[in-house]
């Protein structure tokens, strides 16, 4: 009997709530423009004549100068200072770049491949 009692209370209380139907606001219609006055989905000239002269000019965007009359003294970047090439000639890989210490396996394999650099040479 509780257990009725218990699974009922939730729904006598529910009730007055959902026996109310909430009043439903007015549909409104999708605008895809602001100047489409009529709503046709098309804008006519004289649609967005009307819609500009309606408008605010401060929201209106405005043309920028092309450049500034004066920025100040013109400062010319210097030129990109080249790394000095490492013994394996390839300066973006090179190991002294690394972070992180480098294993013993890849140190074994960087000592093989500068020998083989150099007989190659040779």
């Amino acid at each position: 009997m509780i257990r009725l009692a218990a699974l009922a209370l939730p729904l006598l209380l529910a009730a007055p709530a959902m026996a109310q139907t909430p009043a439903t606001p007015a549909p409104q219609k999708l605008v895809l423009n602001l100047a489409d006055r009529d709503g046709d989905g098309v804008v006519s000239p004289a649609e967005a004549a009307e819609h500009l002269a309606s408008g605010d000019a401060a929201e209106l965007p405005a043309a920028q100068p092309a450049s500034a009359p004066h920025r100040g003294p013109r400062i010319r970047p210097g030129r990109a200072k080249a790394e000095p090439a490492d013994e394996a000639g390839f300066p973006g890989l090179s190991m002294k770049r690394r972070f992180v210490e480098a294993s013993e396996f890849e140190q074994a394999l960087e000592y093989r491949f500068l020998e083989e650099l150099k007989d190659r040479r040779k």
